[in-house]
C-alpha cells in the first residue's frame, strides 16, 4: 500500500560538520555523513519491500543515519533494530521511527564494530556505509555475527572504491552474492545493491 512519507532531518547538514572539533575528528576520523539522505538510501528505500521476508521478522538497519529505512520496515510490520555510532543520528532515527511504528522498533547507539548484540536478524540492511575501505571488514564481520541462517543482507552503494573489495571478500567468506542495479531518478545516480545469503 502506497503512502506519503515525511522524515525529520537537519535543515543544514553543513552546520553539523562546521561544529565538529579537531579532537572529535581525530578520535575516529569521524564525519557526520548521517546528516544527509544519500542516493543509496533513496534507492534502497524504493525497493526495500523486495527484501522484506515477511511481517514480524527481525531487521537490522546498520549505520541507520536518519533512520528512514528502519522506519519504513517497521511501518511494514518488521521488528526493526536501528544502529548508529553517532548519538545525534540516533536521536533523528528514533524520532523518525516514532512517526510510523514505535512499538515495532528500537534504536541502539553504539559502535557496531564491537560485539555488543546477541541477536541474529532475518534481514540486515545498510546504505552507503562503505564510504572508506576501512569499513569493509567491520561490515562483513557484523554480518557474520548477526545474520540468521536463512537470512539475507542487503547493502546498497554507489560503487565507491571499496565496493568491489567488499563483494570479493564476501565471496571469500562463503556468501552467495546477487547484484542488482537501481537508478535514483532525481539524483541521476546508479546504485548497486549486493544481496548476501549463506551459500
Amino acid at each position: 500500500m502506497e503512502r506519503n512519507w515525511t522524515f525529520l532531518r537537519p535543515a543544514n547538514p553543513d552546520t553539523i560538520l562546521d561544529s565538529m572539533t579537531e579532537e572529535e575528528y581525530a578520535r575516529d576520523q569521524f564525519l557526520p555523513y548521517w546528516a544527509e539522505l544519500w542516493p543509496a538510501t533513496e534507492a534502497l528505500f524504493g525497493h526495500i519491500r523486495d527484501f522484506v521476508p515477511k511481517n514480524g521478522d527481525t531487521v537490522c538497519d546498520l549505520g541507520c543515519g536518519l533512520g528512514v529505512l528502519g522506519a519504513a520496515l517497521a511501518a511494514w510490520g518488521c521488528r526493526t533494530t536501528a544502529i548508529d555510532i553517532a548519538a545525534a543520528a540516533c536521536k533523528y532515527a528514533a524520532a523518525n521511527i516514532k512517526l510510523y511504528s514505535p512499538r515495532r522498533s528500537h534504536v541502539v547507539c553504539g559502535d557496531w564494530r564491537q560485539p555488543f548484540l546477541r541477536t541474529r536478524f532475518d534481514l540486515i540492511i545498510a546504505a552507503d556505509v562503505l564510504y572508506e575501505p576501512r569499513w569493509v571488514g567491520p561490515v562483513l564481520s557484523f554480518i557474520d555475527r548477526h545474520l540468521a541462517a536463512e537470512g539475507r543482507a542487503c547493502i546498497a552503494d554507489p560503487r565507491r572504491a571499496s565496493w568491489d573489495q567488499f563483494i570479493g571478500k564476501a565471496r571469500v567468506r562463503g556468501y552467495a552474492v546477487e547484484l542488482r542495479h537501481y537508478t535514483v531518478p532525481n539524483a541521476g545516480s546508479t546504485i548497486e545493491t549486493c544481496i548476501l545469503s549463506h551459500a
